[in-house]
């Protein structure tokens, strides 16, 4: 829903979620996850634990927050493309979205994600889920590639799909195991996904 059409109560509302996403990730990446508790992220943010409650069933749901929010990072990205450029151009741009998105998070939180979704007690991970913006655009961006003769197409789309993102998700992953707060995940990133596209989609 674009701000635009809301009302002064949606805004409220929209603004008390962000608030209180915006607190639950500052406390994460200072206390630790494990050490801090709803009612200090309702009291950062200025509202009550009951408030809190509206909006995430618990610190988990948070965490998967972050994928709502990445993930319209990579929509913006997509919908600001420009279609002359080639096609491998274009999913670097997509993709750097999102490594740009979590710059700020630091490898804290970005550890934190993970680790929740790697959880026994997570049914099913949002990280690969085929549901996702991210998936959906980047098999549109490869589609069209193999389409305009720039990918290979000896390669059934939905194979290059997940390497491609499987190595996405790999750079994530290296960029925790570094625990170095100096780097920034778009600049690790960047060149290692191009040269990995550039090898592996591009002909």
């Amino acid at each position: 829903m674009e701000k635009k059409k809301m009302n002064s109560r949606q805004l409220k509302a929209l603004e008390t979620k962000n608030s209180l996403y915006v607190s639950a990730l500052r406390l994460f990446k200072e206390k630790g996850y494990e050490n801090v508790y709803v009612e200090d992220i309702a009291d950062m943010a200025g509202t009550s634990k009951g408030s809190f409650y509206t909006y995430f069933k618990s610190k988990d749901d948070v965490v998967l927050e972050h994928y709502n929010k990445i993930d319209d990072s990579y929509e913006n990205a997509f919908k600001g493309l420009d279609s002359s450029k080639p096609y491998l151009t274009q999913l670097l741009f997509v993709l750097q979205a999102g490594f740009q998105f979590c710059d700020d998070l630091g490898y804290e939180f970005l550890s934190i994600v993970l680790s929740n979704q790697l959880s026994p007690s997570e049914s099913s991970s949002l990280v690969i889920q085929k549901d996702r913006k991210l998936y959906k655009i980047t098999k549109t961006i490869i589609t069209q590639g193999q389409t305009a003769g720039e990918f290979h197409d000896k390669y059934d789309t939905e194979f290059l799909l997940d390497v491609c993102l499987t190595f996405y998700r790999g750079l994530f992953l290296d960029y925790c195991f570094m625990k170095n707060s100096d780097i920034k995940l778009s600049s690790y990133g960047e060149e290692r996904l191009q040269l990995f596209i550039k090898k592996v989609l591009f002909k």
